[in-house]
């Protein structure tokens, strides 16, 4: 179930309002278990959660804020009621997009995402997250050219990682990219 309202907040000026509330049972969700390298049927799951979001617009300045808090569970079985593996908690992401001069763009994005369990049995946690993303848009005879950014302060972080079967008090950790640029181009029509 959700709402979204789009409001005029001045001449050239717009906000957009949204607000979603979840609830998915699942049955016989697979899972990939990394330490057995194969796919595991979980038997029975429960998604929820709420997402809330604006975006606000003016002239060609633009940002946009986000925010998700969710709980996904086993529903059955010696880890009934515990949260899954690698879902964080919560996640986040705001940014603005700015306007240069001669039609290009510079955008700025945060994004995070809160802790989340390591394992089935929710012994260990995975640390959260920040990471700052940028992308320049510039048009070139008839041409946009983009420049994209990824994790642009270079943080070290995980997104997932599970503890060694024959010894649990080693954790591979699975490290996301450092620094990352793409560079590319598109054209109209």
């Amino acid at each position: 179930m959700g709402a979204y309202h789009g409001v005029a907040l001045a001449p050239g000026a717009a906000a957009r309002l949204s607000l979603a509330a979840y609830r998915m049972d699942m049955r016989d969700e697979l899972d990939f278990d990394v330490e057995s390298f194969r796919y595991v049927n979980l038997g029975a799951s429960r998604h929820q959660g709420v997402e809330a979001g604006v975006e606000l617009s003016a002239g060609r300045w633009s940002g946009h804020a986000a925010l998700s808090a969710q709980r996904a569970e086993q529903r059955r079985g010696e880890n009934r009621g515990r949260a899954l593996k690698a879902i964080p908690g919560s996640a986040l992401s705001a940014g603005v997009e700015a306007p240069l001069p001669a039609g290009a763009a510079l955008a700025l994005t945060v994004t995070g995402a809160g802790r989340a369990w390591l394992d089935d049995a929710n012994t260990r946690r995975l640390p959260g997250w920040t990471r700052v993303d940028a992308r320049a848009t510039a048009a070139v005879r008839g041409v946009r050219l983009w420049m994209e950014a990824f994790n642009l302060l270079g943080r070290r972080y995980t997104i997932t990682g599970y503890p060694d079967g024959a010894d649990p008090s080693v954790v591979y950790y699975y490290p996301a990219a450092r620094r990352t640029l793409q560079v590319g181009l598109s054209t109209g029509g």
